[in-house]
């Protein structure tokens, strides 16, 4: 199977792959801010990020494009009040759901050879690597940005940039 292919099922399937991507949301106890929208806004969310995986495909996206596209996609995230560990861990998902979409859905030849494949594979954990050191890079710095305009950091403040049950999740001790 062609990157081109490939390019061309992402496209067609945006859609397809993010009911996938919902499905693994709704089946997570771990991404609460994300469950708390509705089907067709987590849809508008995730589809974008499979049509960018298709440029990155077709080559007509490179490093810096998909770079600043998940620098802008974690701002957003940031600023829209999601924990960096669920969006993080939503990346991760979204990358599970291409993954097992072009193995289940037969997209993948039995005689497609075993370099192929390994490519294949290969080009979408780059991708979605990539997506995430950008996606945290973005939401960290407007974070940080966040935190700079105050002078004192009260708990407060800390729980609304750090509103997670991650923290301190395997410790008795709250700071």
């Amino acid at each position: 199977m062609a990157l081109k292919a490939v390019s061309d099922i992402l496209n067609m399937n945006c859609e397809n792959l993010a009911r996938l991507w919902i499905r693994k949301v709704r089946q997570s106890s771990n991404l609460h801010d994300y469950n708390n929208l509705n089907d067709k806004e987590l849809e508008m969310m995730n589809s974008k990020i499979y049509r960018m995986l298709a440029l990155w495909f077709e080559k007509e996206a490179d490093k810096n494009q998909i770079g600043a596209f998940f620098v802008d996609l974690g701002k957003t995230r940031q600023k829209e009040g999601f924990a960096v560990s669920e969006v993080s861990y939503a990346l991760f998902l979204a990358q599970r759901s291409v993954l097992e979409y072009l193995t289940n859905e037969n997209l993948i030849d039995s005689s497609m050879a075993l370099y192929t494949i390994v490519n294949l594979t290969g080009q979408v954990a780059d991708y979605f690597f990539l997506g995430s050191y950008y996606m945290m890079k973005g939401y960290l710095e407007d974070t940080y940005l966040a935190m700079g305009r105050d002078e004192l950091m009260s708990e407060e403040k800390l729980k609304k940039y750090f509103k997670d049950e991650f923290f301190f999740k395997d410790s008795s001790q709250k700071y």
